[in-house]
């Protein structure tokens, strides 16, 4: 239907709070305009509907998908273990690990919104066309913006904050 099929974004703002306190790392890759299946051949193919029971589990650190980033397009992560290319970019703060530097690389040859979960610092980073947001507190990205974004070619990211 076409409700399953929309992003659902409360769903994803709640696993990535659920992921921070955790303090597990993740990477969540949306597609935007521009196809992500030759990321998806580096992985294992799934068609699991978005819900925070799945993508904790996806993330766990002792469960067989968790390494790599899972891709999700509209309300399903369509695969798991996915290998992305890293940015060869040298300015970027030594805080930002594999991950985010994963993050860079995929969202600027792709244009996809990246969606990190740092497991060292507990910390949310949101990626898109090589632009890289993140804060000590709770940062989420609002609903409305974020449908916004996924959908359109570019712009600026807006965050907003959340305190717990």
């Amino acid at each position: 239907s076409q409700q399953e099929s929309e992003l659902d974004v409360d769903v994803l703002i709640e696993s990535l709070g659920a992921l921070k306190k955790q303090k597990t790392g993740a990477l969540l890759v949306l597609e935007r305009n521009k196809s992500l299946s030759f990321l998806k051949a580096s992985g294992v193919a799934v068609n699991m509907q978005l819900s925070v029971p799945v993508i904790e589990s996806i993330f766990h650190k002792n469960a067989p998908l968790h390494d790599g980033a899972a891709i999700v397009e509209n309300n399903f992560i369509t695969a798991t273990r996915v290998v992305l290319p890293v940015t060869e970019k040298t300015n970027i703060p030594k805080r930002f690990g594999l991950r985010h530097r994963a993050a860079i690389g995929v969202s600027k040859k792709t244009g996809a919104l990246v969606l990190v979960v740092s497991e060292e610092r507990g910390v949310i980073s949101c990626t898109l066309l090589n632009r890289v947001r993140s804060a000590r507190v709770d940062v989420f990205v609002s609903q409305r913006q974020l449908v916004e974004q996924r959908m359109p070619r570019g712009g600026n990211l807006q965050l907003r904050q959340i305190n717990d």
